[in-house]
């Protein structure tokens, strides 16, 4: 999306999610894509290249050459892509929840047991 169209719209947007619109668009724009491949293959492409924008957007902050704005822009593209990669997939919400409540548990223990992280 174009850097001021985005910056225009965001100071608009509300912060509440209809999630229920959200996963219909998802899965309409999963099914609308049927080109031949599998189900889903366009929309898995660009959640591959979604991550790989968020992926520079976070080496620049770690550079201290990134910004907020397209930091925010490309994490939104990620969740999406998460939200795209459950209806491809099959993945339900609760299975990701489920999921990151065994790594934190990982997580607590690792900080318990050394400190840190690492």
């Amino acid at each position: 999306m174009d850097r001021d169209t985005f910056v225009r719209e965001f100071g608009f947007a509300s912060p509440s999610l209809d999630k229920r619109k959200i996963k219909k668009l998802v899965k309409k724009s999963v099914n609308a894509n049927q080109d031949g491949n599998p189900r889903g293959h366009h929309n898995l492409i660009i959640v591959m290249e979604e991550l790989s924008e968020l992926q520079k957007e976070v080496s620049k902050q770690i550079r201290e050459q990134g910004d907020i704005v397209s930091l925010t822009e490309e994490m939104a593209d990620v969740a999406l892509g998460v939200i795209y990669l459950q209806e491809i997939c099959g993945i339900t919400t609760e299975d990701i929840y489920k999921a990151m409540n065994v790594k934190m548990k990982r997580l607590e223990r690792v900080l318990n047991s050394r400190g840190c992280y690492r």
